[in-house]
């Protein structure tokens, strides 16, 4: 997995003479979930003087365990998210990553990750796995703008520009939509 990242990061630190403190990564994650797979797909974002680059790391799907509801499999793509961006982020020891984001389009499951309610093993295994990175901020992405909704729905990905690059916003992240409110429900 380590190879992955020498290449282009140390192109980054190259052109600039090795000067890795002129350099900024950002880790932006995205998780989803169908009755067909779970997926996430983890973007770097970094920032250097001589303009950003934001590009596909890595990803990892796996076909959804059958009997699971959706709003479990959305759960699980959390989990499989916080792994991802958490092996990334070992993985690039000795470059400064300054903020890491989990995006998932359900709401349901983000309000989970967010609680501190009381629920069954299968919910409060995967939850307080996930709470233990709080360093890693949960955000709210649409299914149009999560490129993870493209893995978990099989297919090919050549030539789609969300699934190399991520969301348009992403190179920006003030422009990124309004991290949405969670309230509870009576699925939640």
């Amino acid at each position: 997995m380590g190879r992955k990242f020498t290449s282009k990061h140390n192109r980054a630190q190259a052109s600039h003479g090795g000067k890795r403190e002129n350099t900024n990564i950002d880790l932006h994650c995205f998780g989803d979930a169908s009755g067909r797979a779970v997926s996430a797909a983890l973007y770097d974002v970094v920032t250097q003087p001589s303009g950003v680059n934001v590009g596909l790391v890595t990803a990892n799907a796996r076909l959804a365990k059958q009997g699971l509801n959706i709003l479990r499999l959305e759960l699980v793509s959390g989990h499989v998210a916080i792994n991802l961006i958490t092996n990334t982020k070992d993985a690039l020891e000795g470059f400064s990553v300054s903020e890491m984001y989990c995006w998932l389009d359900s709401t349901v499951a983000l309000h989970w990750i967010r609680g501190a309610g009381n629920y069954k093993q299968f919910f409060s295994n995967r939850i307080s796995k996930i709470q233990q990175h709080s360093n890693v901020q949960w955000r709210h992405a649409t299914s149009q703008e999560n490129p993870a909704d493209l893995g978990s729905r099989g297919g090919s990905v050549q030539g789609e520009e969300l699934w190399w690059r991520g969301p348009k916003w992403l190179a920006v992240i003030e422009s990124s939509p309004c991290d949405n409110v969670t309230n509870s429900t009576p699925e939640s």
